[in-house]
């Protein structure tokens, strides 16, 4: 491991984020700012020199973010990207992924790029690699503070691949990786994850209580610029997406249609609407992924289905804007708690249509803010969606609800000050020698 040395002429605080997934604005091919660009430019804002760790490859795009090895890009004068050189993969589900996660805790150790150690990182579970990186280089020298911040359940998430029989099996064949995130996670100085179900794993994982540093931290977004609906259905038609918006009622999803959504009881239901159903209700998909020949099969069968593939977030917009209702269509025991989709659909003031059963349903209810079915039951959806488009005034009850909802506790300018002012207390707890 190349030595991190800590610039003593420095006294504003350093702090790294650290991850492997999420786009990068400025880099990549779009401006949307997720979790970590919304924290990483509330601590500029909070006074913090922030550098940002991340691989030259994009998973999203899968392309590579620099064909010049490693490289450090000045963003603006307290904030940087720090892009370290990975190899490339096709598939999400292959060993050519592990061994891109591979190399980038690897360089992560070996500091091509001459990094100053920081006061605090923030990490992610995945990947248990680049935890696990992060966690020696903080007990190196003078002590890092870490944060682990769970966004999925590590690695539980292979149990679903899996039939329940064997089960057992699988946690014996996991077992090494199971000693690793417990490993990872009782050496964190605190615990930061998106949900309170998410929060108490990483604390059972870590075999402690909860303490004051130990947060959640939803994952929050910037609310949308409110476009007029006709004017928002103007731009979507001069990019050739022809919607009816006059007497419809509007339902879209967004994201990738892989094994944790349940696109196939979507598909079902919406081919079983009843004629008058099918006049009023309109569906757009904006996403990829494994099962999106269902989509486009069923597109070419109802004019009232309409399927964008990825699109950028612009057009997201547009389609926030004339939507009424966003769908959270995930499979029976999906891993997710507060999974990132549902408030998108709230930063856009839409109801929800959930079949989600986590603290994902308790909100819902609790606030008012949409409606739930059950995973894996067509019919169930199919009536659902029907009682629904027959109810417009419930609708709009549903919407208000979920654009106050929205403003009061998911909004990203709420979330990110306060996460940022938890990551720059460990600079404190750090200089106080506590």
């Amino acid at each position: 491991m190349a030595k991190y040395i800590n610039n003593p002429n420095d006294t504003a605080p350093h702090i790294w984020l650290v991850h492997i997934g999420e786009t990068i604005p400025n880099i990549d091919d779009s401006d949307r700012r997720w979790r970590y660009a919304l924290l990483g430019e509330e601590l500029e804002k909070q006074g913090a020199i922030v550098t940002r760790l991340a691989p030259s490859f994009c998973h999203g795009t899968k392309l590579q973010r620099t064909n010049s090895g490693s490289q450090l890009i000045k963003i603006r004068s307290n904030f940087r990207v720090a892009l370290l050189q990975v190899r490339s993969y096709k598939n999400n589900i292959s060993i050519a992924r592990f061994k891109s996660h591979a190399d980038f805790a690897d360089a992560i150790f070996r500091n091509p790029l001459g990094l100053e150690k920081p006061d605090v990182i923030v990490t992610a579970i995945p990947t248990l690699e680049t935890t696990e990186a992060c966690l020696k280089i903080a007990n190196s020298g003078e002590l890092t503070a870490v944060i682990i911040d769970v966004r999925d359940l590590w690695p539980d998430i292979y149990l679903r691949a899996i039939p329940a029989w064997a089960a057992k099996i699988g946690h014996i064949l996991l077992s090494r990786q199971y000693r690793r995130t417990q490993s990872a996670l009782a050496k964190a100085t605190a615990i930061s994850a998106v949900s309170e179900d998410y929060l108490a794993w990483g604390l059972n994982n870590a075999g402690r209580r909860k303490n004051e540093m130990d947060m959640v931290f939803p994952i929050g977004y910037e609310k949308f610029p409110q476009s007029n609906i006709r004017t928002a259905r103007n731009r979507l038609t001069n990019r050739n997406i022809d919607i009816d918006i006059d007497g419809t009622i509007i339902f879209c999803f967004i994201g990738q249609f892989e094994s944790t959504l349940d696109i196939e009881t979507l598909v079902t239901a919406i081919k079983n609407l009843s004629p008058v159903t099918q006049r009023i209700a309109q569906f757009i998909f904006c996403g990829d992924g494994r099962d999106r020949p269902l989509i486009d099969a069923l597109e070419t069968m109802n004019s009232n289905v309409h399927c964008l593939g990825w699109v950028n977030s612009s057009i997201i917009e547009d389609v926030l804007t004339i939507s009424d209702i966003g769908l959270c269509c995930y499979a029976d025991k999906a891993p997710q708690s507060l999974p990132n989709k549902p408030f998108e659909y709230l930063a856009g003031g839409l109801g929800l249509l959930s079949s989600l059963r986590s603290e994902l349903d308790d909100i819902i209810e609790s606030s008012h803010c949409g409606w739930l079915y059950n995973a894996g039951d067509p019919e169930n959806l199919k009536n659902m969606i029907e009682q629904i488009a027959r109810n417009p005034i419930d609708i709009k009850k549903k919407q208000q609800n979920a654009r106050l909802l929205f403003r009061s506790r998911y909004s990203a300018d709420l979330i990110y000050k306060t996460f940022a002012k938890q990551v720059l207390a460990l600079t404190h707890q750090k200089n106080n020698g506590t």
